[in-house]
């Protein structure tokens, strides 16, 4: 990908989140950092809310992960 092709990294990076989630579940390290980078490409495509619910989902999944009481 090139600079700037923030849809086509969204689209790769949700089929990459769904194909962790399946194989690895959805509390995995690996999963959660490519969700928080669709969360950025969200970001980046000027979606903030859907770029806020999505790292937010992410931060409450480390939370439980590390057992932090928010």
């Amino acid at each position: 990908l090139r600079v700037g092709q923030f849809q086509q990294a969204h689209t790769l990076l949700a089929r990459a989140h769904e194909t962790l989630r399946q194989m690895r579940g959805d509390e995995h390290p690996a999963t959660l950092t490519v969700l928080h980078n669709l969360g950025r490409a969200e970001l980046a495509l000027g979606r903030p809310r859907d770029a806020t619910r999505t790292i937010e989902r992410v931060w409450q999944r480390r939370q439980h992960d590390l057992s932090i009481d928010p």
